[in-house]
């Protein structure tokens, strides 16, 4: 079985740098990392909690890719209904924030 191919796009300015490094280190026999990208698209927020509704998101997000099964978007804003991570597409996968655990400390 080949392993699943991801693509992690970082949407808007984190305030605390992100390290992904840990993330395309990461050693899995069911996924690899194979691209992260910064992206920072001119909306406006269109929710009541200064975030984003799925509809917006949906529209003006990079699109997916056909050389990658998945594409991850991390945001520092909120998701409508107040979510941490929700499919948008069969494909494409939107998540506040990103913490990958660390022994005791959580890298962001």
């Amino acid at each position: 079985m080949s392993k699943l191919k991801i693509r992690i796009v970082v949407v808007t300015y984190f305030k605390e740098e992100l390290n992904l490094n840990k993330v395309v280190k990461w050693k899995s026999e069911l996924f690899e990392v194979t691209e992260i990208k910064d992206y920072c698209p001119n909306i406006e927020p269109d929710i009541e909690t200064w975030g984003y509704s799925d509809s917006l998101l949906e529209k003006e997000l990079l699109p997916a890719k056909d050389d990658v099964n998945m594409t991850v978007y991390v945001l520092d804003v909120p998701l409508e209904d107040d979510c941490f991570s929700r499919i948008i597409s069969v494909d494409r996968v939107i998540a506040k924030g990103l913490y990958i655990i660390n022994g005791r400390k959580v890298v962001k």
